[in-house]
């Protein structure tokens, strides 16, 4: 099925790049058309998918030459977002942490594939089925070190005062950290297993996780705007799914998520992950560079539809003509994308605060390559193929509840009516449309659509609600034929 699908991507990519005709080729002289058209195409876009606000960057041969502001920080207040204006980095916030941990593998005893009990005292997970001490950082870094995934993050009280190891331990959110599966055998995206690295840069380093990013980090990329403890007058607000802006909110850990940044300073930190000479040592050494960008297993679940390895803080893409590395990032309310050609010298990063921004950030990854003579990114070919069988789909499912609408119109104003009688071949499959409705609906939502646009998850849910009820309902009358006279 992934095959066939795959296949639909690219003929999805291949509609993009003929709708991205008129797009002007993007040349060092003069940059002016290119700019210009690429500056109107996002008004366009900020309007045409409701997004409140957004920082935009481009990298063109190592170098930031497009970055813009749109919209407002705030819907209530109407502030206009500004070149100061901070943005959730959301989980990009991992590959700050991945860096910090490679820096400590460069400048300590840590190695990749040292274990991390070796080098941590500060928490020991519960106990299990598979060897917890045979957990190793390229594991951890990587997603493959078998630890439970996701848990509620973007519900939690930013007062609750909750330290990393009470997280671990599962009192603050949905689960304990445990592993699930074997070490290194499986890609499961993980928090707990960025908590886990946080803990370990403060027990090797003696430094808070966000200390030692500052130092060794931020301050030597000159990326002032950047921090975990914002002002929060200077952050631009969260939005909801339908626009409304959401309290502020902070979380109480560094690994996982919880900086704050611009698109300028974004892009200078993904800039110094080009493989250019002049960034070897600038942070890290050109083989650290090269090591966190190499694949480490095939992703999974909506992950392996956009990427085709997990690296070490990065998801890996490899292009028929180019190599690309990128990473998310989602807080509630907010999402953010960060996707660079490293051996070209070239990127965009796309902030906003706005949940239903996913479709503008997916469509503007789609845009800029072909200016830039590049490949169109996975997602945007995804992203384009869901949104157009979505809407066929939820076409179609609504020309279906009009029909059984105007039938259980027909049969209750109708002289008579009973109730279906035992159960045939026929009914039993009507019975059972709802039930696979709902079943491949838990599938599409949770894996692809719900990652890549809740709006349009949240109008299809409705959609198959009505048609569930309507199907289900009229599954069970029938209209009693009349007798003839």
């Amino acid at each position: 099925m992934k095959k066939m699908f795959q296949l639909l991507v690219t003929i999805s990519t291949i509609l993009i790049l003929g709708a991205c005709e008129t797009l002007p080729d993007f040349t060092e002289e003069d940059d002016g058309e290119f700019i210009s058209f690429y500056d109107a195409r996002i008004n366009h876009l900020m309007d045409a998918y409701n997004v409140p606000g957004a920082d935009i960057a481009l990298i063109r041969n190592h170098e930031i030459v497009f970055n813009r502001q749109y919209g407002v920080t705030n819907t209530t207040t109407e502030t206009a977002v500004d070149e100061g204006t901070l943005f959730r980095m959301g989980t990009l916030t991992k590959t700050m942490t991945a860096t910090a941990v490679m820096h400590l593998i460069e400048n300590t005893e840590l190695e990749l594939d040292s274990r991390l009990y070796d080098h941590m005292d500060a928490y020991r997970l519960e106990d299990s089925e598979f060897n917890e001490e045979s957990i190793t950082i390229r594991q951890l870094l990587s997603h493959t070190a078998g630890l439970t995934g996701e848990a509620d993050f973007r519900h939690y009280p930013p007062d609750a005062g909750h330290s990393v190891s009470d997280i671990l331990d599962g009192h603050a959110f949905l689960e304990r950290a445990v592993m699930v599966h074997p070490a290194g055998e499986m890609f499961e995206y993980t928090y707990h297993g960025y908590l886990l690295l946080e803990l370990l840069i403060t027990d090797l380093s003696g430094l808070s996780s966000d200390a030692y990013v500052d130092i060794h980090i931020l301050s030597p990329l000159g990326m002032d705007d950047t921090t975990y403890s914002p002002d929060a007058h200077d952050v631009a607000s969260s939005h909801d799914i339908s626009g409304n802006p959401l309290s502020y909110y902070a979380y109480p850990y560094r690994g996982p998520s919880g900086l704050f940044s611009t698109a300028h300073d974004t892009a200078v930190f993904f800039n110094a992950f080009m493989h250019h000479e002049r960034n070897d040592g600038l942070i890290l050494s050109m083989e650290g560079i090269l090591a966190m960008h190499d694949g480490v297993m095939e992703a999974r679940d909506f992950y392996g539809w956009v990427s085709d390895e997990t690296g070490l803080g990065f998801f890996v893409e490899h292009h028929d003509n180019a190599l690309a590395v990128f990473h998310t990032g989602e807080g509630e309310g907010a999402v953010a994308l960060a996707y660079i050609y490293p051996e070209t010298g070239d990127g965009i990063v796309v902030m906003t605060n706005g949940e239903n921004a996913w479709p503008f950030v997916f469509t503007l990854s789609g845009d800029f390559a072909p200016g830039l003579d590049l490949p169109v990114p996975t997602m945007a070919g995804l992203y384009h193929t869901v949104h157009i069988i979505a809407h066929v789909v939820m076409g179609l499912l609504g020309l279906y509840a009009l029909y059984k609408l105007v039938v259980l119109v027909y049969i209750f104003t109708g002289s008579r009516l009973k109730i279906s009688p035992a159960l045939t071949l026929g009914g039993l499959l009507e019975k059972l449309v709802p039930v696979i409705l709902l079943v491949g609906w838990f599938y599409v939502a949770e894996n692809v659509l719900g990652n890549l646009s809740p709006l349009l998850q949240f109008r299809f849910s409705w959609v198959l609600i009505v048609v569930v009820m309507l199907v289900f309902t009229g599954s069970f009358f029938e209209k009693e034929p009349e007798k003839k006279e």
